[in-house]
């Protein structure tokens, strides 16, 4: 998934930002399993904002949705399929090709993320 004003938290495995396909806050934990993947989850800006306030806060949420999967009610979807519903993998395809899509027309976003 595409995310603007990326913030990653390489210590604790997730990353933060702004998702303009779903036009919201996500934040992604991976998860490693047989090789790493993400799940997603929604977050409001003010969660998103812990990041620069209270990032202990915003670990403990990540560690609670990491923990809860997929039957959390903020999960969006997961790029390991069997984790989703059919709608949920048709949503995780939508957004791997925006992300494709998008990365190819520019790839210096790729490396535009803040560390916290």
């Amino acid at each position: 998934m595409r995310l603007e004003k990326r913030r990653v938290r390489t210590e604790r495995w997730y990353t933060i930002g702004y998702s303009p396909v779903l036009g919201g806050y996500v934040l992604a934990v991976t998860v490693g399993w047989l090789g790493n993947y993400d799940r997603y989850y929604s977050v409001s800006e003010e969660e998103y904002l812990l990041g620069y306030s209270a990032p202990e806060k915003l670990d403990e949420l990540a560690d609670s949705l990491f923990r809860a999967a997929n039957s959390s009610d903020r999960f969006i979807c997961s790029e390991k399929a069997d984790e989703n519903t059919n709608v949920q993998n048709e949503l995780a395809q939508r957004l791997v090709k925006d992300k494709n899509d998008y990365y190819e027309k520019h790839p210096e976003a790729i490396t535009d993320f803040e560390r916290f």
